[in-house]
């Protein structure tokens, strides 16, 4: 029971002292009105004043709170670990509860080898690798396997270079001998001249380990140019 400060005006607290009151016995604290005698309500003997009894605390709502969480937690592991609709295997912990074992599908992914297999081009034939690893093209629509020159060997064949497209005589995989080269970006001719050819520019001529000798810059705009390393 809480007190205030016009309860202690009106009201007086006391504990009876008499042994054989069962009031005694239970120590228990009367509340007696300020306008009557302070004595015992059982007995009638003189009480001793003593402070008002303190409120009981709310254990029952606490408990109530605390129940009501747990309730929920409950009904959310059932609601989002019940359902099983994709076949993934189920169980009972050791708290009685479901729980959901997530088995993740198979998500391999095989990468071919690109230099085991071979790309189509356009006239019908096919594309692969010689010993050195340039990229050369057999015309005609008939399929065939590439064949790999021998080293040392002048053959004729198409390469893709970082800045352009060549084709026509090589040894080795590299330009060496007569041939055409399209620029498929801007690329200086010769190292030690300078002249720039630009996209779509193209050089004919003669070709010696992988560089021009002496060739002809054919621009887009009609203009040529002869260049010698």
């Amino acid at each position: 029971m809480a007190t205030t400060k016009s309860d202690r005006i009106r009201y007086r607290y006391g504990m009876c002292l008499n042994e054989k009151c069962d009031k005694c016995k239970t120590k228990e604290v009367q509340q007696i009105s300020a306008h009557k005698d302070f004595v015992c309500a059982e007995c009638g003997k003189n009480l001793r004043e003593c402070p008002p009894p303190k409120p009981p605390k709310p254990w029952g709502l606490y408990g109530g709170i605390g129940a009501a969480v747990i309730a929920a937690g409950i009904g959310a592991g059932i609601y989002f670990g019940g359902n099983n609709t994709d076949g993934n295997k189920t169980g009972v912990d050791s708290l009685g509860a479901d729980t959901t074992i997530v088995t993740p599908p198979d998500t391999s992914i095989v990468t071919p080898d690109p230099d085991s297999v071979k790309q189509p081009i356009k006239d019908g034939g096919e594309t692969g690798k010689d010993d050195t690893g340039t990229t050369v093209k057999t015309g005609g629509g008939e399929k065939k396997p590439v064949n790999k020159p021998q080293p040392g060997v002048r053959y004729q064949g198409t390469i893709q270079l970082a800045y352009g497209q060549y084709s026509g005589e090589l040894v080795d995989g590299k330009p060496d001998g007569a041939g055409t080269l399209t620029y498929t970006r801007s690329h200086q001719v010769v190292n030690s001249k300078d002249v720039t050819a630009e996209k779509g520019d193209r050089i004919e001529g003669t070709f010696q380990n992988g560089q021009p000798l002496l060739v002809t810059l054919f621009r887009t705009n009609g203009e040529t140019i002869p260049v010698k390393r």
